[in-house]
């Protein structure tokens, strides 16, 4: 069933848009590191579903050239540098430019250990 909303979410955000005559994808709400309390580096289910999305938006730009990938926020969980890392790592295998916007997991933390009162990211 995840797999399902997984693909129904991936068709949804990754789809190509044609506006003012350029063409550009969208990847949203990455979340790697979800579910552990200290990311290391780890190849996660949400790292591998990511290099998934890269090899589909590398496959669709052969056929159809895409202009740059929109990233549009949550690429971490818990806002740690690691998980950035990771992401920056994986993102660079696209032969396009690609932009990453802030979404609130990136800025907190969302940890329980962490009583930060403010943004940390």
């Amino acid at each position: 069933q995840f797999q399902t909303m997984r693909k129904a979410l991936f068709a949804f955000f990754c789809l190509l848009f044609v506006v003012s005559g350029f063409r550009f994808a969208v990847i949203s709400d990455i979340h790697i590191g979800k579910g552990q309390s200290e990311y290391k580096g780890q190849e996660t289910e949400q790292v591998l579903n990511l290099r998934k999305d890269v090899e589909h938006i590398e496959k669709l730009h052969q056929s159809n050239p895409i202009d740059f990938v929109l990233i549009s926020g949550d690429i971490s969980d818990k806002s740690q540098v690691s998980q950035f890392e990771k992401a920056r790592d994986v993102l660079s295998q696209l032969s396009m430019p690609f932009l990453p916007l802030i979404g609130n997991h990136d800025i907190w933390s969302y940890h329980k250990q962490w009583k930060e009162e403010f943004p940390t990211g």
